[in-house]
């Protein structure tokens, strides 16, 4: 670690002496810990901070240091709203849309966030939203001169998602953090659909030396063990905030809140989720009694939803030959944009069906998640959404929600899914996992990254051989080598207060991080 710090303290040096400046555009940064990262690879690494999109948390105090520097609210930028006073130029061509057409159709896809109204958002608006878009970053990268982009996590938002799409178009970097099961370890990424081809042949090529954190080790030791031992946090959060509501408490509280203040209903609302019919977010003029009146129709569809899903399930069958397909919650990151195509989960099961032997099932288990009034699961479901799955085949079958998930991982042949944590329990409990989007720990053994028939064909014998069979050193020497990448730091929102570092040490740790990144990939010698 010494020498490493020596090796990155003389890059530091001789990139200074350099004299070249780097024009760089934070995305969605808290101002804890990156008020300070900036001011420091400003200082280390001559990453210029031009544009800077965060919250009203104290991040608009960029501009106190760096006058030049726009800074963009995170959530006007979400309605596509709130960006400089400049005339924006879109040189448009069809040679440009077809080169980006799959990524368009990802950001359409991912626009089921802002339709709290199930219908309300219609593809005709979808798309004039995303071409606004589209010109508003093709301007500023261009007015702004942007070398590299840096964001806390994978651009999801689609505002970011379209600037991710526009960097690509540019050829401009775009580093972005990828999180992990470790609290708040995270390692940095620049291309959503693969983890970075340095990292890859590290994996590929280095025998594992150093012993594992202890952060680390005992997370996997959670995972070797019952499954009430490695509930993820996220998970027992959720289900403590279920448990301390109070139905009749809330409601008498929403009688005497209205009561009091009935005049509020009528205020502007400002969330991005919620538009009127018939609308694009940045001409949004509903009011709070709208987003009310959804949420409460979006609560009475989702407890609908459950009521279908759960007449649909059965017990499983320990006996029978099946793959575990575990579902994802949507919308969000983790299956748009990190899915792709796949982020419509039915054509997993219609892949899978395709291919599989008659006598193998297909045991699918829903995301509690889904059903959350609280998060934003009716945009992900349509009414017959399990119905249509059911009848691709009669080999397919529903899981009851009770059921453990490590029940069904240890009996299964392969666990199926696109990027989730249960892939990455499952090849631990010995059991392969098959995913179809891009997993932060897709290079560990006993995981196969497919997207056809084809690649599940060329690795089936290798995924019936590993069953049982991937062992448990193979698997502490991939994590061994995988933290040496971690950036042990709260650097965004989902992290704050979960470990004691200060904001000096998260700080430190993001610069240093973010350098090494630039290193292995050549970012400073490129002319």
């Amino acid at each position: 670690m010494k020498l490493w710090i020596f090796i990155v303290s003389l890059s530091i040096v001789e990139k200074k002496m350099n004299h070249k400046t780097y024009n760089t555009l934070y995305n969605c940064c808290i101002s804890n810990p990156w008020l300070k990262v900036v001011e420091k690879l400003d200082e280390e690494l001559n990453l210029n901070p031009v544009y800077f999109i965060g919250w009203d948390d104290g991040s608009h105090k960029i501009t106190e240091k760096y006058e030049k520097c726009f800074f963009h609210q995170v959530d006007k930028a979400w309605l596509g709203m709130g960006f400089p006073d400049i005339k924006y130029n879109f040189d448009i061509s069809e040679e440009l849309i077809q080169s980006i057409s799959f990524e368009k159709s990802l950001a359409i896809k991912m626009m089921d966030r802002f339709d709290l109204g199930r219908g309300n958002f219609s593809y005709t608006n979808r798309e004039i939203f995303f071409y606004q878009l589209l010109k508003y970053w093709l301007t500023i990268v261009e007015e702004y001169d942007i070398n590299i982009i840096i964001s806390p996590s994978v651009p999801h938002r689609v505002f970011d998602y379209v600037l991710y799409i526009v960097a690509k178009i540019k050829n401009i970097n775009f580093l972005m953090f990828q999180m992990t099961p470790f609290t708040d370890s995270s390692f940095l990424l620049d291309d959503i659909q693969q983890t970075p081809k340095y990292l890859k042949t590290y994996m590929q090529d280095n025998i594992a030396q150093e012993p594992l954190h202890e952060h680390i080790q005992q997370r996997l030791n959670q995972v070797r063990g019952e499954y009430k031992d490695a509930i993820p946090s996220f998970m027992i959060e959720q289900q403590n905030r279920l448990n301390s509501q109070n139905f009749i408490k809330n409601n008498v509280l929403r009688i005497k809140n209205f009561i009091h203040n009935p005049i509020q209903y009528f205020d502007k609302d400002d969330s991005y989720y919620v538009i009127e019919k018939d609308s694009i977010p940045s001409n949004k003029k509903d009011l709070q009694y709208h987003k009310k009146i959804k949420k409460h129709s979006n609560k009475n569809f989702l407890n609908n939803l459950k009521k279908d899903y759960e007449s649909f399930s059965i017990e499983p069958n320990y006996n029978q030959k099946y793959l575990f397909l575990a579902l994802h919650y949507q919308p969000e990151e983790t299956t748009m944009p990190t899915g792709g195509l796949f982020s419509s989960q039915e054509l997993i099961v219609e892949l899978l069906n395709n291919f599989l032997d008659d006598d193998y099932f297909i045991y699918i288990k829903e995301h509690k998640t889904q059903f959350d009034s609280n998060a934003q699961g009716a945009m992900g479901r349509h009414k017959d959404y399990y119905k249509n799955i059911l009848s691709i085949s009669n080999r397919i079958k529903f899981i009851t929600l009770k059921t453990e998930p490590f029940k069904l991982i240890d009996n299964a042949v392969a666990t199926v899914t696109i990027s989730g944590t249960v892939g990455w329990e499952s090849a631990i409990r010995g059991t392969p996992t098959i995913i179809f989007g891009r997993a932060w720990y897709e290079d560990m053994p006993g995981i196969f990254k497919v997207k056809s028939i084809k690649d599940i064909h060329n690795n089936w014998k290798d995924i019936l051989h590993l069953k049982g069979n991937i062992s448990t050193q193979s698997i502490d020497n991939y994590h061994q080598n995988i933290q040496n990448f971690f950036i042990d730091a709260a650097h965004y929102k989902a992290f704050v207060n979960k470990v004691d570092r200060t904001e000096k040490e998260n700080a430190l740790n993001i610069v240093n991080g973010i350098s090494k990144h630039l290193n292995q990939i050549n970012f400073f010698n490129v002319k």
